[in-house]
């Protein structure tokens, strides 16, 4: 991988290492076409402490002192986006602590931040934390086309956006739902305009009349491909706005993979439950009949805040979730009546 374009510098990518210099120099040297390569700087690693990331909550307050918030890699993160996300939590969060407002927590179905926060506080880390998308299991939502309706209240709660911008998110959704609309109500029959479109994208002729929805999940067929028959409302929709052309592309995206969307928000829907579901600290001050010492002893040392979070702690059985669940009803009915009633006679 060259360093520049006016540079005799190349840096061996896959290869870093910091093992010592003599060792770099002859394994470099064993590879063909490096017989003789000179080295310009030594590979090198950097060494630094970290805290267990399971004394955190999942607003990043260390839980045996609630008013100090760590970030980055002192809680066994990488140096990069995962620590400037962290430290940026963090602030927001340190910041609506003082004014007494509720701490801002994503959701793993939410943004990547909630999956590496959610990751680091349930499961701790051994080594360097990394944010790869392959530890989402939502990650089919967490897309570009989509982050400004993911977050967008989340934005305005701590006032990221001017209102310019939050008007300009605000018809971003209203301009999706009414391309949506104006595809679904379109429909197209059989001709020879449609088939020619669909030949040249490799798709197959069209046999029957369907909405311009149902063509549009076609694989290799693009929205844009089907502009010669446009309606002259979607025309106006697409071309009358600088949003128009962003907008296409996230009903395509939405479309095209419905089905699987649909499948993971049913998922998420389910799993809300769980997420809703606020672990009292007194649950942990002892052994629930019928649970596991093993089990115990997990949930006592990492004290997830919800009970999703503690069905993702590992070793943490389906039956123990059930026993905490039992035991959240039960703290909820003596709650309920310990608190005085008011009286209608004053």
């Amino acid at each position: 991988e060259p360093h520049g374009l006016d540079t005799h510098e190349v840096y061996p990518n896959g290869l870093s290492t910091s093992l010592p210099p003599h060792v770099q120099l002859q394994f470099l040297r064993s590879i063909k076409g490096l017989e003789h390569v000179e080295v310009t700087r030594w590979g090198y690693a950097v060494e630094y402490d970290f805290i267990d990331p399971t004394q955190l909550r999942p607003w990043l307050a260390t839980k045996k002192a609630p008013s100090l918030y760590t970030a980055g890699q002192i809680n066994g993160t990488t140096g990069y986006e995962e620590a400037a996300m962290q430290g940026f939590l963090a602030g927001v969060n340190a910041t609506r602590s003082l004014r007494e407002q509720p701490p801002i927590i994503l959701g793993r179905h939410q943004a990547y931040a909630g999956v590496l926060i959610d990751d680091l506080v349930t499961q701790g880390t051994d080594e360097p934390y990394r944010m790869f998308t392959s530890r989402a299991e939502h990650r089919l939502l967490l897309r570009e086309d989509n982050t400004h309706i993911r977050l967008r209240e989340i934005s305005d709660d701590i006032g990221l956006c001017d209102s310019a911008k939050m008007q300009s998110m605000r018809d971003f959704v209203a301009l999706t739902t009414a391309v949506t609309r104006e595809l679904q109500s379109t429909s197209i029959p059989p001709s020879q305009n449609i088939n020619d479109i669909l030949e040249a994208c490799g798709e197959p002729p069209l046999k029957s009349k369907q909405s311009m929805v149902q063509i549009l999940r076609r694989p290799r067929l693009h929205a844009i491909d089907l502009k010669p028959l446009w309606s002259s409302q979607l025309r106006q929709l697409v071309e009358g706005s600088p949003l128009g052309l962003a907008v296409l592309n996230h009903v395509e995206i939405e479309e095209k993979y419905a089905g699987y969307l649909n499948r993971a928000h049913k998922d998420i829907e389910r799993e809300q439950a769980l997420e809703d579901a606020i672990l009292p600290e007194t649950i942990f001050e002892s052994q629930l009949p019928g649970m596991s010492n093993e089990v115990f002893e997990k949930l006592n040392k990492i004290r997830p805040h919800t009970l999703g979070q503690a069905s993702r702690i590992s070793g943490v059985t389906p039956a123990a979730i059930g026993l905490l669940s039992i035991a959240i009803q039960k703290e909820a009915k003596i709650a309920s009546a310990e608190t005085p009633h008011q009286s209608g006679a004053s």
